[in-house]
């Protein structure tokens, strides 16, 4: 059971003639998430993937959904609850992807719609998402879903070795 969902089925819809079934990622998704996460330009072997995807389902602040054409994984999107000592608690999607040749019909909508859903059930009072300023279709995504530009920003990492 997913923390915060009441199945691991949350809905079935019908997108053109296919029909598309969103559920709790598990490991039987390993594949799919992994060639899709390759798409977003983020290549990782399946037992990274497989690590990253257990840690993520033991925390009851975080849940990942797939999109199944059939058993196939089409998209995949992680939304994760944030507490800020500045801002309070929000819901933040920190991955969306679906599969190049299945965009344009729903699917991204509908995955969007159930990570806001559950951002309700835990009671956040905005659902946010980071875009690179490079990826103009999913700015145009995001916008046409209702999502409006806050800010813009710089991302710095430092490596902790």
């Amino acid at each position: 059971m997913v923390p915060g969902m009441s199945d691991t089925t949350i809905g079935n819809g019908t997108f053109g003639s296919m029909n598309v079934r969103i559920q709790a990622a598990s490991r039987l998704h390993i594949s799919g998430l992994a060639r899709l996460c390759g798409e977003l330009g983020y290549p990782l072997k399946e037992a990274e993937i497989l690590r990253n995807l257990l840690q993520v389902n033991r925390n009851k602040d975080s849940l990942v959904l797939v999109a199944l054409s059939q058993s196939e994984v089409v998209g995949w999107i992680q939304v994760s609850r944030i507490w800020r000592l500045e801002s309070g608690v929000f819901a933040e999607i920190v991955g969306l992807v679906v599969q190049e040749d299945f965009r344009g019909q729903g699917i991204g909508t509908r995955l969007v719609e159930q990570a806001r859903r559950w951002g309700l059930r835990k009671r956040c009072a905005r659902l946010r998402v980071r875009c690179n300023l490079t990826r103009r279709a999913a700015h145009q995504f995001y916008r046409q879903a209702g999502f409006t530009e806050s800010k813009r920003q710089m991302i710095l990492d430092l490596p902790l070795k």
